[in-house]
């Protein structure tokens, strides 16, 4: 887990239990159907010039005592390809907005009433690759939306299955579970001609009591639907280097909260 992230833009975590799977369910499936079902999301994804969806995040920590925490927040992202991208996150913690327009990258911190301003001429892909290398900030489940997130998401997968169908906000979907040496990560993708995810989930195994990551999508749209050029209302804010927007995370910085 990054230091700081934005997963306020984009991009571990809730408890499944007491769910076991059979398994002659998972001996059936090779993985071939779980990877092509994967693949075919992210090229659909990746393949709209412009989209937008609302999100919900959890994410387990672990406190000193071994008592497992859970953070939320809400909010919503839009782009529209090559360059422009707008993105909400409010949680108990921080609430920010940002915005992108191909050569300038605004993130404003409602709480402090402080903005950065990043100059990084990009498309959206290449912000989404750059930002974490460069800032040291990322977006969760960003592979599922970027042009060649494919390959990223099964760079390390050791198997994947096809669980069988589900439920999601509503939506019918079919549910995938990937293994990797580090993580287990989970993916519902909805029925029909547009194969969107509708929940992702990361389990970090190997730490005491698996903590996860997880996020869940509604109200995708594509098209004329999506406005990714709303600019954000700056007022009387101070503007601040980025390292210096401690509160943008969905974690409480230290010290919140005591």
């Amino acid at each position: 887990m990054q230091p700081r992230t934005l997963r306020a833009l984009v991009p571990c975590l809730a408890v499944v239990a007491g769910i076991a799977i059979a398994p002659a369910a998972r001996a059936q499936d090779t993985g071939e159907t779980a990877r092509t079902a994967v693949k075919a999301m992210t090229d659909f994804l990746a393949a709209q010039p412009a989209l937008s969806v609302d999100f919900d995040t959890s994410l387990e920590v672990l406190t000193p005592d071994f008592e497992k925490i859970q953070f939320n927040s809400s909010g919503s992202v839009s782009l529209v390809r090559p360059d422009r991208l707008h993105l909400k996150r409010r949680g108990g913690f921080a609430d920010i907005e940002a915005t992108f327009d191909g050569k300038v990258l605004t993130v404003l911190d409602k709480d402090s009433n402080r903005y950065a301003v990043v100059d990084i001429a990009a498309t959206i892909d290449q912000l989404l690759e750059r930002l974490p290398a460069e800032q040291g900030v990322g977006m969760p489940a960003v592979d599922l939306i970027r042009a060649g997130g494919y390959p990223s998401l099964m760079d390390s997968v050791v198997s994947g299955s096809h669980i069988g169908d589900a439920v999601i906000g509503g939506v019918d979907t079919q549910y995938y579970a990937f293994r990797t040496d580090t993580v287990d990560w989970q993916v519902w993708i909805a029925d029909g001609d547009q194969p969107v995810p509708m929940k992702f989930i990361v389990t970090t195994k190997h730490i005491a009591q698996a903590p996860q990551y997880a996020i869940q999508f509604r109200n995708w749209q594509f098209g004329d639907a999506v406005d990714a050029g709303q600019t954000i209302a700056l007022g009387d804010a101070t503007k601040v280097d980025l390292g210096a927007l401690t509160d943008i995370d969905e974690l409480p910085a230290e010290g919140d909260g005591q």
